[in-house]
């Protein structure tokens, strides 16, 4: 399958101090923070983590997270729970974008390389591909995020399901590679699981499995899909192909012949 050419990246690692503009912009701002501020959990001391937004979080059975933020922080998130959310069970919420605020930023850039579309609309990223051959468009995260011992989920509301269409879900190391999931439809619609362009196992498409999820643990990539985000069919699993340390997450669309639309609901990312 054609491949587009790497786009230039200008991306920053989502840990410590460089992340607070972002966090702010994310959860909605917040005065400057000072304490128990961190670059990763050596920082923290004795159960602490250092959470995305830079600061220090430690256990805390009264938040539904089950972390709280350290007192001494300065700033509304001193003592607050850490963000909660039921696809991270008590992981750390990265990112979690329902593209309802009608832009890409501040977590996304907008790209394409033609005639083509990528809008927020209605809750949705609407991704819509020109009629020429080769056209590419999506959304590409403005930093990286670490997924040892995390994932990433996208809701799908509607396929590209046009021949040779492809709808990805991809994730990008900092030495170029990709780990795919993706649909497409050549005879007949698949889901499959790719590194680099290279196809390693392809199942059924079932059209009500509209959760896509890559994850790692244990040393392991699992590409998988669902209808309920709560029973997971394994597309593959196999030893992490590229470094999850600090990987650029994208949604995007690939047409051969041209045309094509696609529909996304929202992204999540968590961390361990």
């Amino acid at each position: 399958m054609a491949k587009r050419a790497a786009a230039s990246r200008n991306v920053t690692r989502l840990r410590g101090p460089a992340v607070a503009i972002l966090a702010a912009a994310l959860l909605g701002g917040c005065p400057a923070l000072s304490g128990h501020r961190c670059d990763d959990a050596q920082a923290c001391g004795a159960e602490g983590r250092c959470e995305p937004l830079g600061v220090c979080s430690f256990p805390d059975p009264a938040c539904p997270s089950g972390r709280s933020y350290g007192d001494e922080v300065a700033g509304d998130v001193a003592g607050a729970c850490t963000p909660f959310d039921p696809r991270c069970g008590t992981g750390t919420v990265q990112l979690d974008d329902s593209f309802d605020d009608g832009v890409p930023g501040p977590a996304f850039r907008a790209y394409d390389n033609n005639a083509n579309t990528v809008v927020e609309v209605g809750g949705q990223v609407v991704i819509t591909l020109g009629s020429a051959v080769g056209e590419y468009a999506g959304y590409e995260s403005n930093a990286t995020y670490d997924l040892r011992g995390g994932s990433v989920e996208l809701e799908v509301a509607q396929v590209a399901t046009l021949a040779r269409t492809f709808t990805f879900l991809s994730l990008t190391d900092p030495a170029d590679h990709k780990a795919s999931l993706f649909h497409g439809k050549v005879t007949v619609e698949q889901m499959s699981a790719e590194v680099d362009g290279n196809n390693l196992a392809t199942r059924g498409y079932v059209p009500t499995e509209r959760y896509w999820r890559i994850r790692e643990g244990g040393g392991q990539l699992t590409w998988e899909v669902s209808a309920d985000r709560t029973a997971w069919a394994e597309v593959h699993r196999a030893a992490a192909p590229i470094d999850l340390s600090a990987v650029v997450v994208e949604p995007w669309a690939y047409s051969e012949n041209g045309g094509g639309e696609l529909r996304l609901e929202r992204i999540t990312v968590c961390g361990p």
